[in-house]
């Protein structure tokens, strides 16, 4: 994982286990650069910074292990963005590398894979620090809420929906969705393989539920 922020390393422990309920789970943190500002702006630096904190996680566990990749590398990135009448929004990109063996044939175009969370409008009084200070959101929150390092705890998030939803739980289902060229079960989509003729297979388990439903079903005399 591209932080050692335990936010963002519970959101990615829960996501894999999730995804991957019979796997052996190993998580290590790194400390790595996002190569955007601290406070990005917008989706396509928010989105930049994700996939930087990926590519340098990864580079981070192989420099450990002698080489050998990780199976996944994971990049978590918060932003902002333009809203209406000078409001500012917040959301995050996810970022899913895939190192094993197993996914590299997978097309550029699902991996990395990227998702990106929901957003939603930040308060004038967080907004207005951000602008007239400069501060982070995690900062102006702090001070706007009297709270101290909120952004590695509950968050923004967890302060404005009042524990409905924590950052962890916020960078979950969004983790979620990056992970899904990577689930078993859609593999047939992101690994196709083509018959004799050019056609695209149906996956196996289709067709095991189809001859299962024809063997059951009765006929007619």
């Amino acid at each position: 994982v591209g932080s050692k922020n335990p936010c963002k390393v519970e959101a990615c422990r829960t996501a894999i286990v999730e995804a991957f309920p019979s796997a052996t789970l190993t998580i290590h943190g790194y400390n790595v650069p996002s190569g955007v500002k601290d406070q990005p702006y917008g989706d396509e630096e928010t989105k930049t910074g994700a996939g930087n904190r990926a590519t340098a996680a990864a580079k981070a566990f192989a420099e450990e292990n002698g080489g050998v990749p990780p199976d996944f590398a994971i990049g978590l990135e918060g932003g902002v963005g333009p809203e209406a009448h000078q409001g500012l929004s917040c959301f995050a990109y996810m970022c899913v590398l895939a190192g094993s063996e197993r996914h590299s044939s997978l097309p550029a175009a699902v991996n990395p894979s990227f998702a990106r969370s929901a957003a939603f409008t930040l308060p004038p009084a967080v907004t207005d620090l951000m602008r007239t200070e400069g501060l982070e959101l995690g900062d102006a929150g702090d001070k706007v809420f009297s709270r101290v390092n909120s952004k590695h705890h509950d968050g923004t998030v967890g302060i404005l929906t009042g524990g409905l939803i924590d950052r962890s739980t916020y960078y979950r289902h969004a983790l979620t969705l990056a992970i899904v060229p990577f689930l078993s079960t859609n593999e047939w989509l992101y690994f196709p393989e083509t018959n004799s003729e050019g056609e695209l297979n149906a996956p196996a388990v289709e067709s095991e539920t189809a001859e299962k439903k024809q063997r059951t079903e009765p006929t007619g005399n």
